[in-house]
């Protein structure tokens, strides 16, 4: 009896240890995939700052074609009533 108690500790203890061995390889990987999550995260969130500029500049740049096709019209218009 006492064997078998014996040997239904070290099975419980190699368990335990094989469970907390388990746990800091689970929490190394899910630390080091946490730290480039946010690292992403960053980068993201810069090019996201990025395009978004990009395209209020794209759009002022269009209005600004815009207006200068519009005054290119208004003098040929005023052009061809001289003539």
């Amino acid at each position: 009896m006492s064997d078998e108690k014996f040997i239904i500790n070290e099975i419980v203890k190699c368990n335990r240890m094989m469970v907390i061995g388990l746990r800091e390889q689970y929490d190394k990987i899910d630390s080091n995939y946490g730290r480039r999550i946010a690292v992403i995260e960053g980068r993201l969130d810069a090019m996201e700052k990025n395009l978004d500029l990009l395209g209020k500049e794209l759009r002022e740049q269009y209005f600004s074609l815009g207006r200068k096709l519009d005054l290119i019209e208004l003098q040929i218009v005023k052009q061809n009533k001289k003539k």
